[in-house]
């Protein structure tokens, strides 16, 4: 409660209390209200326009500090399309995970909701990419796209590099020949060159009352299936190949680089039994930064397809 010291004025009583009276109404015109109850650290939000009135909230602000109960940050700034040259950023644990001024990955490849305005007004910090990966399950999409009538699918990983590995996925993968295999190598200087030599790679693969299993201790490439015909990947309008390839540890010039990968193909014959489900690993007998990969069919072109690539925090 506001306490107000009575003003003296000798021999003038009339002045002493309409002197109260402006004070009385001053506190009862400018004090504010608000519920019978409220909720427990809760945040107090104005209700309505008057500034005399509050009313209680969802998000709570705790002893320590722990803001909870927010399901979502609404982010302004100067246009509907744009920061401003100045614009904010976004930091988590001190980290600055989004900063109009910093060139980095788009926020709207992190997630499949659409983004509220255009992609291209949202970027991230390389900390922040790796903050956001974490908080969205350990993986976000950093490049995609598709390829056709090409002889190779080079994919270049310099710009991933402070990540502890990559996650590489190709769907509807047709050969433009029959009966060929899928080859991946490996390149230490940025795609300039691939290297042909060097490998070793086992796979098992399966299908309704057929398995086999290949390898080689020393090959010129990893192959993701048997080079023998039966087990081949087919070039009809329904076969093709799905893959998903994993990479760790890619940047240790001190570790051989190797892949983990499963997927799933058909062979030329299309009958329902000629799909098989490939799964292996292999890598190349060197010490290397691999910093680009090269996909191919053992002949022939890639006739279709479509890649993704991720990076994992």
């Amino acid at each position: 409660m506001k306490s107000f010291k009575i003003p003296h004025h000798p021999g003038n009583d009339a002045n002493v209390f309409s002197d109260v009276g402006t004070e009385i109404e001053s506190l009862r015109n400018n004090r504010v209200t608000g519920p019978a109850s409220a909720t427990d650290n809760a945040v107090v939000r104005f209700d309505a326009t008057t500034g005399k009135l509050v009313q209680d909230s969802v998000v709570t602000i705790s002893d320590t500090g722990v803001v909870a109960g927010v399901p979502s940050i609404e982010l302004n700034h100067a246009s509907a399309n744009t920061l401003s040259a100045a614009g904010g950023h976004l930091s988590i644990e001190g980290v600055a995970v989004w900063d109009q001024g910093n060139v980095g990955t788009q926020i709207a490849a992190l997630t499949e909701d659409t983004p509220p305005v255009a992609p291209t007004a949202y970027v991230v910090t390389s900390d922040g990419l790796k903050a956001l990966i974490s908080a969205l399950g350990g993986r976000a999409l950093v490049a995609s796209g598709t390829v056709t009538n090409a002889a190779t699918l080079d994919i270049v990983l310099t710009g991933y590099t402070g990540y502890r590995g990559i996650v590489i996925e190709l769907y509807g993968f047709l050969p433009a020949t029959d009966n060929v295999d899928l080859w991946m190598r490996f390149s230490s200087n940025g795609g300039s060159t691939f290297d042909a030599s060097g490998y070793n790679y086992s796979l098992h693969q399966d299908a309704e009352g057929t398995d086999g299993t290949a390898g080689s201790g020393s090959a010129n490439q990893i192959a993701f299936s048997s080079a023998a015909g039966s087990f081949l990947i087919g070039n009809a309008a329904t076969a093709g190949i799905n893959l998903t390839v994993k990479m760790m540890n890619q940047t240790s010039a001190a570790f051989w680089s190797r892949v983990t990968w499963q997927g799933y193909y058909i062979t030329s014959t299309g009958a329902s039994s000629a799909g098989f489900h490939t799964v292996g690993g292999g890598s190349r007998e060197a010490a290397q930064d691999t910093d680009a990969v090269r996909f191919l069919f053992s002949s022939g072109n890639i006739a279709a397809g479509a890649y993704a690539v991720y990076v994992l925090a």
